[in-house]
């Protein structure tokens, strides 16, 4: 709360970031909608394994990301939240334009 200057910009951040609990599932869904029935168990084990190596890496990045900027001032106390976005971002738009369908040639 101490990067804003008033009580109303924090307290829709916080709504709108609850608003996201409980999308992961509907995600992982709508991804696998989206794939063809015969890849589809493959497209979720990947989506899970992908997720957990995110985890695992990306926690401790922005933990310490996070732990860099405590000593700046508090405007760069965020940067960790716009690196996780960003990164959000980018994989959102990569995934949305995979392909998973093997291409066949024209024979």
């Amino acid at each position: 709360m101490d990067l804003s200057l008033t009580i109303s910009c924090p307290l829709v951040a916080v709504l709108f970031f609850a608003t996201g609990y409980g999308t992961r599932v509907a995600v992982l869904s709508l991804v696998t909608a989206w794939t063809d029935e015969d890849t589809r168990a493959s497209t979720f084990g990947f989506a899970q394994i992908v997720e957990g190596i995110g985890r695992m890496c990306g926690d401790p990045i922005l933990l310490r990301i996070f732990a860099a900027t405590l000593s700046m001032s508090r405007a760069w106390q965020g940067l960790p939240f716009y690196v996780a976005a960003t990164g959000f971002s980018s994989a959102a738009i990569a995934w949305r334009f995979v392909n998973m369908t093997p291409k066949t040639r024209a024979e």
